[in-house]
């Protein structure tokens, strides 16, 4: 006897599977298991990063590191169902290479981090509209769905990934590189080209004592949750975002007290928004071929009686295909500059601002492989014991081993 199994959700009618079986039941068993199969999706990935990065001029002091960063993600989705399952595990080497040699408020490169295994993410979503609609729970990155900056992917700067004053923010940071926590995300669409998204996420993400575990989740009430939303319009050649979060607990304020016990006082505004715009200036004859240039701008507020920085700007340009022999090659210039707050700098004396400046080119060498050399500029560092003007060169290879 030949037996075969056939879920709700073959493709396949019931009547049409019983007269093929009929009529050859080995091949109506294989054309049902190899239609069910093609309902899923597996995508494995490994790809890893290394930066080679050197203080040439001012800085804490002069000196060179190298940086690694390793990404292994699995993904399982079932089309018809619109389900999606997803794991990522992240590994680091090398370092604080900002902290030990540069001492800027913004980390010149967006893999810099302490040695440590992480499990990073892992998700369940359910989509509907063809993904346009959608509702994810379990370890997420917040940047993955929040305030990215579409075009400032290309920058080793980390304010270009997400905005200066939101990632400070937080007692272990919001849950972003290198640790994310529990979340809902849900993502609603309006009508055409207009979307909504709201998510909430574990406040203290990891373990504030022991950042390097590979993993640890806990919920809370003391601990409370980061609030977030976006509201979204797209079109074919622009996208402009406009966001907000907000933290549920009390944060000591960094100045005002307690006249009665001493005591930093307690507040419950830590709270802030940002808005982004990124449009191509110039469309080449294919919408991502060689000869596009893209600009993108943003800025954000963040509350300065509670955080260091109280407001951000940053943005610039990208430039695909810059020769014509190299269509995939990509060029950039951008902008990072970190506003400190009244209350930061009377404790902290030192400067206001911080500027970093940016060029790069990322050279595709071949389907796997990207060279990616940088020069940074960082004007104002934020501490009046740091140079004004520090100069930092680095050298991005990113491997992409499957």
């Amino acid at each position: 006897m030949i037996e075969c199994a056939m879920t709700t959700r073959a493709a396949l009618p019931l009547l049409a599977f019983v007269i093929g079986l009929a009529i050859n039941p080995a091949t109506a068993c294989a054309e049902t298991a190899k239609r069910a199969l093609s309902d899923w999706t597996i995508t494995p990935g490994l790809v890893v990063t290394a930066d080679y990065l050197s203080v040439v001029k001012g800085g804490l002091k002069r000196g060179a590191r190298g940086l690694s960063n390793t990404d292994l993600t699995l993904e399982v989705a079932h089309t018809p169902s619109g389900w999606t399952l997803s794991g990522y595990v992240l590994h680091n080497q090398g370092g604080v290479f900002n902290d030990d040699y540069v001492g800027s408020l913004q980390a010149v490169s967006n893999i810099d981090t302490t040695d440590a295994l992480h499990l990073y993410e892992l998700w369940a979503q359910k989509s509907w509209r063809d993904g346009e609609a959608y509702i994810a729970a379990g370890i997420i990155d917040l940047n993955s769905r929040f305030d990215v900056q579409e075009s400032g992917g290309l920058f080793l700067q980390s304010a270009h990934g997400i905005g200066s004053e939101l990632a400070q923010t937080g007692v272990n940071g919001p849950s972003i590189f290198p640790l994310a926590g529990p979340a809902v995300v849900v993502q609603v669409p309006i009508t055409d080209g207009w979307w909504t998204r709201f998510g909430i996420f574990d406040a203290v993400p990891g373990n504030a004592n022991n950042p390097d575990r590979f993993s640890y989740v806990r919920l809370s009430k003391d601990e409370g949750a980061l609030v977030i939303g976006e509201l979204e319009h797209r079109t074919d050649a622009a996208r402009l975002v406009i966001g907000g979060w907000r933290y549920t607990t009390a944060f000591e304020a960094l100045e005002a007290v307690d006249p009665v016990t001493g005591e930093p006082l307690r507040r419950r505004d830590n709270e802030g928004a940002y808005v982004s715009y990124d449009r191509t200036l110039i469309t080449p004859d294919t919408e991502d071929g060689p000869g596009k240039v893209a600009g993108w701008v943003r800025a954000g507020f963040a509350n300065s009686r509670i955080n260091s920085l109280s407001h951000y700007i940053g943005g610039g340009l990208v430039w695909t295909g810059p020769l014509t022999t190299r269509p995939l090659d990509q060029m950039g210039l951008a902008v990072a500059m970190a506003h400190r707050g009244q209350a930061d700098r009377r404790l902290n004396p030192g400067r206001k601002t911080e500027t970093v400046t940016e060029l790069t080119y990322r050279a595709v060498l071949s389907e796997t492989l990207a060279l990616q050399p940088s020069l940074q500029h960082v004007h104002g560092i934020g501490e009046a014991v740091s140079p004004k003007s520090t100069w930092v060169a680095a050298l991005r290879i990113e491997w992409t081993v499957f």
